[in-house]
């Protein structure tokens, strides 16, 4: 029985050793090659602020009632005891912090209104609105690139001197967004 378990071990060696020299002498020819791709998304980054707060009078005459300010904190133009003949003016200034060429547009929609939205007259540099009970204006989309001069808007709102009594004590508040998209995109 130990000369069989001998032979047999003898044998299954003489095979273990026979597959690994035939194993050896097999070759294939290889190559790889790897192509690495690195994806990173652009930024669309607009920023919108006033400056350049200025009020005045279609009368000529001085407006000390009448008061304009502009806050940093939550950028908002304020006016107080605006009367037929006062004109604010400012200029919204809006800067690509993206990386990529934007479109942008600007929409003034009114938030809130007890009766003054439809006695303001206000430009848009040349677009002129108001007076017509629209509660929504939007600009066309111009194009800015990313790393260049802000764009400006020059804005003017005026309570025109014909405005009569109904306006007394009325009130309203409008947002002036700026949106913008992609510079690719239709």
């Amino acid at each position: 029985m130990m000369k069989k378990k001998v032979i047999l071990s003898s044998v299954l060696t003489i095979a273990l050793c026979l597959c690994l020299i035939a194993g050896s002498t097999f070759a294939l020819f290889t190559s790889e090659s790897t192509v690495n791709v690195a994806v990173q998304a652009a930024r669309v980054n607009v920023v919108a602020v006033a400056e350049r707060v200025n009020l005045w009078s279609t009368l000529g005459t001085n407006v000390p009632e009448t008061t304009a300010t502009f806050s940093t904190t939550d950028n908002t133009v304020r006016v107080d005891k605006m009367v037929p003949g006062d004109v604010i003016e400012f200029d919204i200034v809006v800067t690509n912090n993206s990386n990529v060429t934007v479109d942008y547009r600007t929409v003034l929609s009114v938030v809130s209104d007890t009766g003054l939205w439809s006695g303001l007259v206000i430009t848009f540099d040349t677009l002129t609105y108001g007076l017509d009970g629209n509660n929504q204006h939007v600009t066309n989309y111009s194009e800015l690139a990313a790393g260049v001069a802000p764009a400006v808007v020059h804005v003017r709102i005026e309570l025109p001197e014909a405005a009569g009594n109904e306006y007394q004590e009325k009130s309203c508040t409008f947002a002036y967004r700026v949106e913008a998209i992609q510079g690719n995109a239709q």
